[in-house]
């Protein structure tokens, strides 16, 4: 299980979708994980297309942590496991993704 951080210092940063790599570390495996998140930080991370099982919505995602855990984790584990898969594979491909802003800047400050 994750929990995500809120940076304190507020330096332009916008806390709703601030990210760390916590939260990103799970994606490197395949492994299981809960990932316990502010939910706009769940709602940003789909829409820039990873999968996340449970609802958005914090309290929700508490009671549905815990139905998980008393009802069968292996059974959650493994209706979800295409889902982690999904994630992994994602998250390599945005690594090496050249139209995005992260791999451009490199790109051009390496050249320079």
């Amino acid at each position: 299980m994750r929990f995500e951080t809120i940076p304190s210092y507020g330096r332009g940063i916008d806390e709703r979708n601030f990210l760390t790599e916590k939260t990103l570390e799970c994606f490197l495996s395949t492994q299981p994980y809960f990932l316990f998140i502010r939910e706009e930080q769940r709602i940003y991370l789909k829409n820039f297309g990873f999968k996340l099982p449970g609802p958005n919505n914090s309290k929700e995602y508490i009671d549905y942590m815990i139905d998980v855990c008393n009802s069968g984790l292996d059974e959650w584990i493994e209706e979800n496991q295409h889902t982690f898969e999904h994630n992994q594979d994602f998250l390599y491909t945005m690594l090496f993704d050249h139209t995005l802003p992260h791999i451009k800047f490199f790109e051009d400050n390496v050249r320079a």
